[in-house]
């Protein structure tokens, strides 16, 4: 192996990383437990739907059976056949007069789909749950067009009550925006619905949706939603094997668990409806060899990246460091106290090593000590280059230590003087003009007093 694949090896073994990524989920999904429109009848269902999730690289999926659940035995193998988290939840009519919706707006007979998936490690078993909801919201049926419904009549704040000891999620499923509700098992324009939307906002885990010009208007920033900032998530409802994966949606998890889907979907920030793109240039990882530092193995994410620790575990210390590795700029008043702080850091033989992507795609590993401060690079086809400024390494950096940060929250000119530098004039200027928080990709901003 080269350099960078030994670096590589060796970050995996040694960092211990904590870092979320992207994983594929689908929480809407039938299996043979739906007898009445599953379409896929053969002995080998559950191998097919295991081909399914392995096919698409899923790493959760839920099944929300209508009224009933994914048996045991099924979910088992399931899990065994693709090692990846399979929920048993449900999929709930439940008729619109749940909403309070005044009589003769909408009928009676009138319903939606409410998805609830369970906790596998609550104290109750889903079956429990699945038993206690039915009683407690009052399982009924209404003639709905030419069909003979089962669902719940209760308040949805009732529903979620009870459901409150299963930390259970809670998805109304097909929205739809249109007023054709037999078609659509939705209220109205169910969008902004203002039941609906008093639901979402105290309710409902998540919202999932058909089209993502749905999702838009939960940004946040719509009147017709009421500004409501809210998850959505788009499913595949499949009732047969193969169509099992086809519409997946993005939730940022360290590991693909119930704990951290829940956490997911509860932040909107986490979940996407397309793939997010990873940035182009990132620091992969850092290792570090000093007097303070012995031997600090470090894996960075591509995306945001967080030193959380008491006063003197070495926050600043790492910070400095990776500046010093990169050669990012250190304000001209305080070069004497950073170098001091290097010295005690790494002392006269310490060096530090990144490993760099770059916006050409190009991993390059950078070496730099403090006995020659000559920036010494590797790249992958093994060659080495030595530079004498870090311009030779096309990875322009802008790192802020914790005192740079302070002045520059209270200094005006400062602040955007640094924002000029990492974003340009031109494009700060345009967000001061729309008035919205910056979006800034391929600069590295860390306090080391986090």
């Amino acid at each position: 192996m080269g350099h960078i694949a030994d670096f590589e090896h060796e970050l995996r073994r040694s960092s211990s990383p904590r870092l979320a990524r992207w994983h594929k989920v689908d929480l809407h999904n039938h299996s043979p437990a739906s007898r009445t429109d599953y379409n896929y009848k053969q002995p080998d269902a559950i191998d097919k739907i295991a081909d399914s999730i392995n096919k698409n690289d899923l790493s959760i999926v839920m099944f929300a059976d209508h009224h009933t659940l994914l048996d045991v035995a099924s979910a088992q193998a399931l899990s065994e056949k693709t090692h990846k988290l399979i929920l048993r939840g449900t999929e709930f009519n439940v008729f619109v007069d749940a909403f309070g919706k005044p009589e003769g707006k909408v009928g009676k007979e009138l319903y939606f789909h409410l998805l609830v998936g369970f906790d596998p490690s609550a104290a109750e078993a889903p079956e429990y749950w699945l038993t206690h909801i039915k009683r407690q919201c009052r399982e009924t049926e209404r003639v709905s067009g030419d069909k003979t419904i089962v669902g719940l009549d209760a308040p949805i704040e009732r529903l979620v009550e009870i459901l409150k000891g299963a930390n259970a999620i809670v998805v109304p499923a097909h929205l739809h925006s249109t007023r054709d509700a037999y078609r659509s098992r939705s209220i109205d324009v169910i969008y902004n619905d203002p039941a609906f939307l008093s639901l979402a906002r105290g309710c409902f885990t998540a919202l999932e949706v058909t089209n993502p010009k749905t999702a838009a208007f939960f940004d946040g920033k719509h009147k017709e939603t009421e500004y409501l900032y809210k998850t959505c998530v788009q499913s595949s409802d499949s009732h047969e094997p193969g169509n099992l994966g086809w519409r997946p949606t993005y939730v940022q998890m360290e590991s693909p668990d119930y704990a951290q889907l829940k956490a997911g979907l509860e932040l909107p920030f986490r979940c996407s409806l397309e793939r997010p793109p990873e940035p182009l240039s990132s620091i992969v990882g850092m290792h570090v060899q000093g007097q303070f530092l012995r031997d600090l193995w470090l894996s960075f994410s591509p995306y945001c990246n967080v030193f959380i620790g008491i006063k003197g575990s070495g926050k600043t210390s790492a910070l400095e460091c990776l500046r010093f590795a990169l050669g990012a700029d250190v304000p001209a008043n305080r070069k004497d106290s950073v170098n001091s702080h290097l010295n005690t850091i790494l002392g006269t033989g310490g060096k530090v090593t990144v490993l760099l992507k770059r916006v050409d795609g190009a991993k390059v590993l950078v070496e730099r000590s403090m006995a020659d401060r000559h920036f010494v690079v590797w790249f992958e086809e093994d060659r080495c280059e030595k530079f004498s400024n870090p311009e030779g390494l096309l990875f322009p950096t802008y790192i802020l230590g914790w005192h740079e940060i302070e002045q520059a929250a209270e200094d005006t000119n400062l602040r955007r003087l640094y924002m000029d530098t990492i974003a340009d004039k031109e494009q700060v200027r345009a967000i001061e003009a729309e008035n919205v928080p910056p979006t800034v990709e391929g600069w590295v901003a860390a306090a080391g007093s986090c």
